[in-house]
């Protein structure tokens, strides 16, 4: 995949992501469960289009030489992904840590700052999608 579609899917996904997490978080029900697995999903597409962005990224993000506000963002929506996939993980197989706050309070709190840091990263390298990004 071109880099921007992989960038633009990844935004996508986490918007995506963070509506179907608030709807199910809020309102959703026992009868809705096909919700949470489409929230679940969703998830394990995030990790797949990740493995994509930092085979990319990875030396620019290693070496601190090169980093500017933008890369700074992408470092912390890159921390709170990975600590958003493990709450998630955690709490759907274990449904722990229990009393308050428990993990998918903390999923919750990681899924809002990765919501933050990915749309400070994509003001700060914005590129408009082009008819090439979708010929490959």
């Amino acid at each position: 995949m071109r880099p921007r579609l992989v960038d633009w899917s990844l935004l996508t996904l986490v918007l995506f992501e963070a509506l179907s997490g608030l709807y199910s978080f809020l309102l959703g029900r026992p009868e809705n469960g096909w919700w949470f697995v489409l929230h679940g999903a969703g998830g394990l597409a995030l990790v797949l289009l990740l493995v994509w962005k930092l085979r990319r990224v990875w030396r620019r993000l290693v070496d601190r030489r090169h980093w500017d506000a933008a890369t700074s963002a992408s470092a912390a929506a890159l921390a709170a992904v990975l600590l958003v996939l493990l709450s998630g993980v955690v709490w759907t197989a274990f449904q722990w840590p229990l009393g308050y706050p428990n993990g998918l309070n903390w999923h919750v709190v990681f899924g809002l700052a990765l919501t933050v840091f990915v749309l400070l990263h994509t003001l700060a390298r914005f590129k408009p999608l082009r008819r090439a990004d979708f010929a490959s």
